[in-house]
């Protein structure tokens, strides 16, 4: 007779072995309890012939990257295609996450969603101040102030979201269900570029190391600044990859890790847009969602100031110290251009009527004469003083919009015009 196959060569030896076995088992209990209260443990939801882990903590997924164990990430997405009543109509989809990025043109894409969701009095997720729900951590529900900013129309789930925070899918699933994911990605030279001239990186570089280009002396070497007297220091190394729930702060993150979470990412997005090709994207949104010309149309929020000169090697610096964010872009402009080829021959011509009726509203909207320059970092445009109604809705920002869904939603007292139709008693330039 033998025990876990040891052979029982005494009453001794056996009842000593039966004594580590129990305190096998009672280890493993307690093992498995511990690590159901810390929120490790996976559950496991049968989906047909699948099984999905339905996430309780992300720091497990992160765990599993920096410990060589790479556990394929999923969530139970319950989106339902849309339904084509006949070969020319479909139905318009309402329920849009989007997740944003910093300058890649994130905010004139959010005030686009944010006017589509306002004039049709959908229920957005905001903050309770200021337009940024969080710049460091990954959306949780918690986040939420419902009470305060409760859905419209006694409604238990949000339609959108549109506010800078990180990605983190299961939160956002739980808080928006059914809902279309959508982000927008730049190309990491011009990306770096933008946010040093932003958020002002060159009077840190230049405390230190005098009146010198502060881009290509940060480049040099970018490791060796105090990153915590950088505002937004994060965005200096694979921001883009961050703001969608990448961990950038491990030494051992290798191509390979990153090549797995872009496969992960082009799983769980429905859409990534390009701000190099910001109108050609637009289109394909519009096609997707099945939105009207209308919704899409713009007047851009900003206009950045910043200028630089980059020689070939500050330029292959950039992009190896943001070689994350390059693999990411690179990745996602592919499948950009993938989703225009199947938007078929028609694509051409409506990308050449969307920018005519571009053109047609900056003309009827904006004053050519002058631009407002407040903000030293980026120029916006000014409306004409006989500007219409449709032309304030496109030009405000998505700062004016998040303030204003905080009004309807919190049931404020401000005087809101049924459907968000807005005029210039109720918004100034």
């Amino acid at each position: 007779m033998s025990i876990s196959g040891i052979p029982a060569r005494s009453d001794k030896i056996n009842s000593s072995v039966m004594l580590v076995c129990s305190w096998r088992r009672m280890f493993a209990v307690l093992l498995a309890l511990s690590l159901v209260s810390s929120g490790f443990v996976y559950i496991y939801v049968y989906d047909g012939m699948t099984v999905t882990p339905a996430r309780n903590q992300a720091e497990k997924y992160w765990d599993d990257i920096i410990e060589n164990q790479f556990t394929q990430r999923s969530v139970i997405v319950t989106r339902t295609p849309p339904t084509k009543k006949n070969s020319t109509e479909c139905n318009t989809f309402t329920r849009v996450v989007f997740i944003k990025t910093h300058k890649t043109a994130s905010s004139t894409t959010a005030s686009i969603i944010q006017r589509f969701g306002y004039t049709r009095n959908l229920s957005f997720v905001v903050p309770s101040r200021t337009q940024i729900i969080s710049s460091t951590s990954g959306f949780n529900r918690s986040m939420l102030n419902s009470r305060k900013y409760p859905p419209l129309n006694g409604g238990k789930h949000y339609d959108i979201l549109t506010n800078h925070v990180r990605y983190n899918r299961h939160e956002m699933e739980a808080v928006i269900p059914n809902a279309t994911y959508i982000t927008i990605l730049r190309h990491p030279v011009n990306q770096i570029v933008s946010a040093f001239s932003y958020f002002r990186w060159a009077q840190v570089i230049n405390r230190y190391h005098g009146n010198k280009n502060a881009l290509v002396t940060f480049m040099e070497n970018p490791a060796k600044f105090p990153k915590y007297k950088m505002r937004f220091w994060w965005q200096s190394h694979n921001g883009q990859l961050y703001d969608l729930g990448f961990r950038n702060n491990y030494a051992n993150i290798t191509d390979d890790v990153i090549h797995k979470y872009i496969e992960i990412l082009d799983k769980e997005m429905d859409l990534v847009l390009i701000t190099e090709y910001f109108d050609e994207s637009l289109l394909v949104l519009k096609k997707q969602l099945c939105w009207s010309m209308d919704d899409i149309i713009y007047i851009p929020k900003g206009v950045g100031t910043s200028r630089h000169i980059l020689t070939q090697q500050t330029r292959d610096r950039i992009m190896q110290w943001n070689r994350g964010d390059f693999l990411l872009y690179e990745h996602f402009n592919r499948t950009l251009w993938e989703k225009i080829t199947d938007y078929g021959p028609a694509f051409e011509r409506d990308l050449q009527q969307f920018r005519d009726k571009r053109h047609t509203t900056m003309e009827e909207c904006v004053d050519p004469s002058v631009m407002n320059t407040k903000d030293p970092r980026e120029r916006k445009y000014v409306l004409k003083s006989n500007a219409a109604d449709k032309c304030i809705n496109m030009w405000l920002s998505d700062v004016r919009f998040t303030a204003l869904i905080r009004d309807k939603q919190g049931k404020s007292k401000n005087n809101i015009p049924n459907q968000g139709s807005l005029n210039k008693s109720n918004v100034t330039q």
